[in-house]
């Protein structure tokens, strides 16, 4: 079973509400003591600010940066750029398909797992999308909604399925001249949230 997909603003938030909540509860809990390791390139990390966080169905960690993916076994970092199929070496989310494939998205593009390197499907230059971000999970295997900008600097949302990346304004004519974005929460139930028209 994959496991659970946030987009990058989910995890800082969760991060700030666990973070806040380990410091309540390291304060009242005195007597007991949890260990805490803080990572570093010089630990292996590709970069030192990170984008997120993702745990996939495997047990690895996925960190993306601005500066490459990483990978973490619990020992030991494996980091992943251009070189190792990514269309950008900045990494703005990870996840995991129905089907338990890792998929990373970029600001140009998305990139399929295959194991050992990344096989990546950069974004048509006819949809002049910029700062390309993982939206919500479908239910089909390789299928995600994605949040980007366009040339006019525009909200857009666009359905990649598989290497294929469609304007949801093409298909659903109820998005046009609206500020949107997509959501995630779970494989059944993904979530769009729509302003009024402007």
């Amino acid at each position: 079973m994959a496991g659970k997909t946030s987009s990058v603003h989910c995890i800082t938030a969760r991060a700030c509400r666990s973070v806040i909540a380990a410091l309540i509860l390291c304060t009242s809990a005195a007597a007991q003591t949890l260990p805490l390791h803080e990572y570093t390139v010089d630990d292996g990390l590709p970069q030192s600010e990170t984008l997120g966080a993702y745990q996939d169905s495997r047990g690895y960690l996925w960190i993306p940066t601005r500066n490459g993916l990483a990978r973490f076994d619990g020992h030991s970092f494996t980091n992943y750029y251009r070189k190792d199929g990514l269309p950008s070496i900045e990494v703005t989310g990870i996840t995991e398909d129905s089907n338990g494939v890792i998929w990373a998205s970029s600001t140009v593009g998305m990139a399929r797992f295959n194991g050992t390197k990344f096989h990546p499907y950069p974004a048509p230059d006819s949809l002049s999308l910029k700062q390309i971000r993982l939206g919500c999970s479908l239910p089909e295997p390789g299928k995600f909604i994605l949040n980007s900008r366009g040339k006019e600097q525009r909200e857009k949302m666009i359905l990649f399925d598989n290497g294929r990346y469609t304007e949801l304004e093409d298909i659903y004519s109820v998005l046009r001249d609206r500020k949107f974005e997509a959501m995630d929460s779970t494989y059944s139930e993904a979530k769009i949230f729509l302003s009024p028209i402007t």
